[in-house]
């Protein structure tokens, strides 16, 4: 999901907000580098105190998708003013980013130690693999 706003979120930030495409680059940059850092520390935290379990990541991890997702659209859908957008936009983000930190635990709580090293590469490849190529396949076509 995030990979496409990091590739759609310009293009709707120009088209939506009448931003110039140099900052609406800068600005969805800015605020992905951010919200990326603190969401990964703060889920991360926030998994310390809820119980680094495996039942508790799989809700966190619901949980900041659907929060995340949910204020990103609608973010997207209704808001035409630039500070509230980005705002919104930061706190969509900032959700989402939440799940980094769940992912990798979730992985390597649910598979046999020397198998979490492997599948967390896998992982990595794929989440990559598929994101670039739906990213790319829908260039193509637009």
């Amino acid at each position: 999901m995030l990979g496409v706003y990091a590739y759609w979120g310009p293009k709707a930030g120009c088209a939506i907000l009448q931003l110039e495409s140099s900052t609406a680059d800068i600005s969805f940059g800015a605020v992905t580098v951010l919200t990326g850092i603190a969401g990964t520390m703060g889920g991360g935290l926030l998994l310390d105190i809820m119980g680094s379990t495996l039942p508790t990541t799989l809700g966190l991890c619901s949980m900041a998708v659907v929060v995340g997702g949910t204020i990103i659209a609608l973010t997207f859908a209704f808001v035409r003013s630039v500070g509230l957008f980005f705002a919104l936009f930061a706190v969509g983000e900032l959700a989402l980013f939440c799940i980094q930190v769940c992912l990798g635990g979730g992985v390597f709580w649910g598979v046999f130690d020397w198998e979490g090293v492997w599948l967390e590469g896998v992982l990595g490849g794929v989440l990559g693999g598929v994101g670039d190529v739906c990213v790319h396949e829908c260039n193509v076509f637009c």
